[in-house]
């Protein structure tokens, strides 16, 4: 298990971002498309947990599809840092485990992203384009043991990106559940 720290911030031009993490030396990982299933259990299984997100993640890159599957604890916030514990679990076929899923009678919802992927110093940066909600910025930060020096750090990353606005606490899906006429 790992725990996840991260922020997210939306932005209206991500070719300004992605010119600044050019200028800054950022390193490019890459290129995917992501289309993410959320599996909503509570119903079927009675599990409890509001916030406890259960993803298959299917990521391509260059027609290569690699899969993975996820589950995300509930949420924290530190100084406006979403922090939660994660497990993830690479897997073949994620298309029939979601498949599989849905013939269980479980409720899913499908989130697509175009996702680009940078490192800034200890910093991993996503500029993601999400079908229906538009461009957001996401940071992950590394272990954190002082949260306080952590958000200054992160302040900081973000003003030199030119970056500013209030930190977005909800989760694509859940912008995507609010938007309502989503496919299930």
């Amino acid at each position: 298990m790992i725990r996840e720290y991260e922020v997210k911030l939306r932005v209206s031009d991500l070719n300004n971002v992605r010119e600044v993490l050019t200028r800054l030396g950022s390193e490019f990982v890459g290129n995917y498309i992501e289309k993410d299933y959320y599996i909503d259990f509570r119903k079927c299984l009675g599990v409890r947990g509001e916030d406890t997100v259960f993803r298959v993640r299917v990521r391509t890159t260059d027609n290569v599809e690699e899969g993975e599957l996820t589950i995300k604890g509930p949420k924290e916030y530190h100084y406006g840092i979403k922090v939660r514990d994660e497990v993830n679990v690479k897997i073949e076929k994620p298309e029939e485990v979601v498949g599989i899923l849905k013939k269980l009678g479980v409720k899913v919802l499908e989130i697509v992203k175009v996702r680009e992927e940078y490192v800034l110093g200890r910093y991993r940066i996503f500029l993601d384009n999400v079908y229906r909600l538009g461009n957001f910025i996401e940071v992950e930060i590394p272990e954190v043991e002082d949260m306080s020096r952590a958000k200054e750090e992160l302040d900081n990353l973000l003003k030199k990106l030119g970056i500013t606005g209030e930190l977005i606490s909800k989760s694509y899906v859940e912008m995507i559940m609010e938007l309502g006429s989503h496919d299930e």
